[in-house]
């Protein structure tokens, strides 16, 4: 993919026909982030699930999540049968297969309530090999 999102004009996404020729990579796909996938989906995009948990990743592709709504996870059972969502632990092959990327890793806090970044390095440095 190319940075082809970086020069897009209101009125090329401004249908889910239009839309729907976008992907977006959503990585960290917990509580916070599928919600995330599940609005782009909504909105017409495609979208690619990322997560380093492969628990999270074989329940999101068969369109379940536990920690969502009822209603949340009816609509991304449609979006992972109708091929809109997919799931996967390469974050390489789903970045260059997209472009949008959203991290919606959290932050963890130490003992010292220090914040620790070293997650989002790490998915920072894979997100960019695969760019």
């Amino acid at each position: 993919m190319s940075s082809l999102a970086l020069h897009v004009k209101p009125e090329e996404i401004d249908t889910i026909e239009k839309r729907g020729k976008y992907t977006v990579c959503i990585i960290g796909c917990g509580q916070i982030g599928i919600l995330h996938a599940c609005l782009f989906a909504d909105a017409g995009f495609r979208v690619k699930c990322v997560d380093a948990d492969q628990t999270i990743v074989n329940s999101l592709a068969k369109g379940k999540a536990p920690f969502l709504a009822r209603e949340v996870e009816f609509k991304l059972k449609k979006y992972v049968k109708m091929g809109y969502l997919s799931a996967t632990n390469d974050i390489k092959v789903a970045v260059s297969q997209s472009n949008v990327i959203a991290i919606t890793i959290p932050v963890k806090i130490d003992d010292k309530k220090k914040a620790d970044y070293s997650d989002i390095e790490n998915t920072c440095k894979q997100i960019g090999s695969g760019l």
